[in-house]
């Protein structure tokens, strides 16, 4: 695919959008997975937004999550709503009469008839002065059903087409295909019509967010295309170009597991979804390059008092933002809300008594950008992980400088003027506690570590998961 004009979005997506447009051109079944949070939605929808994207794809994309208390018989019905929603949006789409099946014809007379036909049933039911009435009734009835039944028997053929159309008529069937599922997929056919090849469209049905609805309805989903695909493995249900499944592929397989048993073949049903190979969705790089231009910005503003925070602080929040991303404890949403602006602390925030701790302040701004859960932070210093690119450059030593104070009992009432004299220890680490008086605080405290220590982030996590415990127990996460 030529180079494409790309969005201005405040996460890059040039490296996806290359991989995905080669992808995308030579599957006609995708299963598009990234870890939750990573910015799959936002980027799917960012790339059809793509004008050189727009001009070859006319795209459905549907979440099912707003199903979720439906019954698992309607779960495709409701999926058949939004593709016929989405489908009358388009222009080449006419609404004629002829398009639609007897059978929609059926269900529309019986629904503006539904009085009318009670009415001669009514009849049926024989009353004193009307037996003779009722009866004539029946008769005709009866004859109506000698009459199809001998139709059938006629022809062995038509008593075979029945048979294939009950279940294809049949509301919740895996092998539906009623009148809206006809109407549905002759439009998708007709998308093109008089329109000369070159400019022709493919239709994309995207089914977005699998793995976060219920179990039953997942496979429920999966079964019905599965059927389709087994049927008529070269088409796509509906006669859509291309159907992408987008959820995290490892979740899947746990749910299977949990569902059908952990030696299942998850991998024998779950590769009829792709065509080729599952594409893994990862755009941490823009995402950590977002984190570290956002968090320059609110460098600049320290630097210009523009809010209440220490450049130190904001580098070392920076740096635990690159651990949480890495170990996919923080989601894109929860980075576009919360670390482009960040809030300023108020007089109590990072203000612990006569003293001032930069430790604090880290660990309460990391904290409220994960929510303001106690066990979301524990949880996310836990599967936390340290970069291995450089270019993410995480000061460990610098974070630890912050937090270890945090760990000396009874700090946080005293009232000293002097504490460089006394040495401490701490998970085999030595460091002197060090202290300067300020205009914005009353005294900042920081731990200045014996040479040549130098933290490992094992040690690192248990620091800070024995700071954020000692705080909550005192009260200060709030």
């Amino acid at each position: 695919m030529a180079r494409l004009t790309l969005p201005k979005t405040p996460i890059k997506i040039e490296k996806p959008t290359s991989d995905f447009s080669e992808h995308l051109l030579l599957n006609n079944r995708i299963l598009f997975s990234g870890k939750f949070g990573i910015g799959k939605t936002f980027f799917l929808k960012e790339y059809f937004k793509i004008e050189e994207v727009k001009e070859k794809y006319n795209v459905f994309h549907l979440f099912p999550i707003n199903y979720q208390i439906a019954a698992n018989e309607d779960i495709f019905e409701l999926i058949k709503y939004d593709i016929l929603c989405h489908l009358l949006n388009f222009d080449w789409v006419k609404v004629k009469n002829e398009q639609f099946s007897n059978l929609l014809v059926a269900q529309s007379y019986f629904l503006n008839n539904g009085i009318s036909i009670a009415s001669k049933i009514m009849k049926c039911i024989p009353v004193v002065s009307g037996v003779g009435k009722a009866i004539e009734t029946l008769t005709g009835f009866h004859k109506d059903f000698v009459k199809y039944k001998n139709q059938i028997n006629e022809n062995d053929t038509t008593l075979l087409t029945d048979f294939f159309n009950h279940f294809a008529q049949k509301q919740g069937s895996v092998h539906e295909f009623d009148a809206i599922s006809e109407f549905i997929s002759v439009n998708l056919a007709n998308c093109n019509n008089g329109i000369e090849e070159e400019k022709h469209r493919k239709n994309v049905l995207i089914i977005d967010d699998l793995d976060r609805i219920d179990p039953e309805h997942i496979f429920r989903l999966l079964n019905i295309f599965s059927a389709h695909f087994d049927i008529d493995g070269n088409t796509n249900k509906f006669g859509f170009d291309k159907i992408m499944f987008v959820c995290d592929v490892n979740n899947i397989r746990n749910i299977f597991a949990a569902k059908y048993g952990q030696y299942t073949d998850f991998g024998g049903y779950i590769d009829k979804f792709y065509s080729s190979e599952v594409f893994h969705f990862n755009n941490k790089v823009a995402i950590s390059e977002f984190i570290r231009e956002a968090m320059n910005r609110s460098y600049s503003k320290c630097r210009n008092n523009q809010i209440n925070f220490f450049e130190s602080e904001i580098e070392d929040i920076r740096d635990l933002l690159f651990l949480f991303l890495e170990g996919d404890v923080i989601n894109l949403r929860q980075i576009l809300a919360n670390v482009e602006n960040l809030k300023d602390k108020n007089q109590e925030i990072g203000v612990i008594r006569y003293n001032y701790f930069s430790g604090y302040t880290i660990l309460w701004t990391c904290y409220r950008i994960l929510g303001g859960q106690k066990d979301t932070l524990i949880n996310a210093l836990e599967k936390a992980i340290l970069p291995l690119d450089p270019y993410s450059n995480v000061h460990l030593n610098n974070i630890a400088a912050s937090i270890l104070p945090l760990l000396i009992d009874d700090i946080y009432n005293k009232d000293f003027t002097d504490v460089t004299a006394t040495s401490f220890t701490k998970n085999d680490i030595q460091f002197n506690l060090k202290s300067s008086s300020s205009a914005r605080v009353r005294r900042s405290i920081w731990a200045q570590i014996d040479p040549p220590t130098s933290i490992n982030y094992n040690t690192l996590q248990l620091l800070l998961i024995e700071s954020v415990n000692k705080l909550e127990k005192k009260g200060f996460l709030n």
